[in-house]
């Protein structure tokens, strides 16, 4: 029961983060990691969302402030 309450308080991983503890067991670093690539991929996936294929996304200042590219398979096929 105590590493699963470690593992809630401290998957945000730190505390400006909102986390009021760092991960400091093993399970507790590997939540936290899998919680940053998801919200990761859905700051990504907001940002496409705006975007047509084959073009670049505006800037994501929480992502390094970089700008993502859409490929062209995107592209909806013919038909629908």
């Amino acid at each position: 029961m105590l590493m699963m309450q470690h593992m809630m308080l401290s998957h945000h991983g730190k505390g400006e983060w909102g986390s009021p503890k760092a991960p400091v067991l093993r399970e507790a670093e590997v939540l936290h990691l899998i919680d940053n690539v998801d919200a990761k991929i859905n700051m990504m996936d907001r940002v496409l969302e705006r975007v047509e294929p084959g073009e670049f996304s505006e800037r994501v200042m929480a992502l390094e402030n970089r700008s993502f590219y859409k490929p062209g398979f995107h592209k909806k096929p013919l038909g629908l």
